[in-house]
């Protein structure tokens, strides 16, 4: 298994992992539309804009992260593994081979959870990320978590 640079067919794989709007708006946000086209799907992640890895095993494409900076972290994103491939540990897999990316990083590592995803804040809190505050509002306006490692 392998962690590397998303290639486009790789978008057009991801965005059939989700079939209705709350399912996508649960991983990446509030502000991807639904339905979408494949480019609009591209458009409204940044998936040209932000750092974005597929998680790979045999060519398969088994999940997906973005990173970037922000406060000061590197600011993890939009984390999903396939939902057939899902309760089996590809998500700390996954995790671990982008610590390892960003090994020599001086940075934290952040991200934000939505408060009713109890699986994936059990999946960082066993990474040993922990509850935080952050320097917005947006955890409070979105109903989600801040977490820091």
């Amino acid at each position: 298994m392998e962690l590397r640079l998303t290639k486009e067919e790789d978008m057009l794989e991801l965005s059939t992992w989700f079939t209705t709007q709350s399912e996508v708006e649960n991983w990446g946000g509030p502000l991807i539309r639904f339905p979408f086209t494949p480019d609009q799907f591209k458009k409204d992640i940044g998936w040209n804009i932000i750092t974005s890895y597929s998680f790979i095993n045999n060519d398969k494409l088994l999940g997906f992260v973005q990173v970037f900076d922000k406060y000061g972290y590197n600011h993890i994103g939009r984390v999903i593994i396939k939902p057939t491939k899902r309760a089996n540990g590809l998500g700390v897999k996954l995790m671990q081979e982008l610590f390892k990316k960003y090994i020599n990083s001086n940075q934290e590592y952040s991200l934000f959870v939505y408060t009713d995803n109890i699986n994936a804040r059990k999946l960082y809190e066993s990474l040993g990320f922990k509850i935080s505050n952050s320097k917005t509002d947006y955890e409070k306006d979105n109903h989600c978590f801040f977490m820091k490692k």
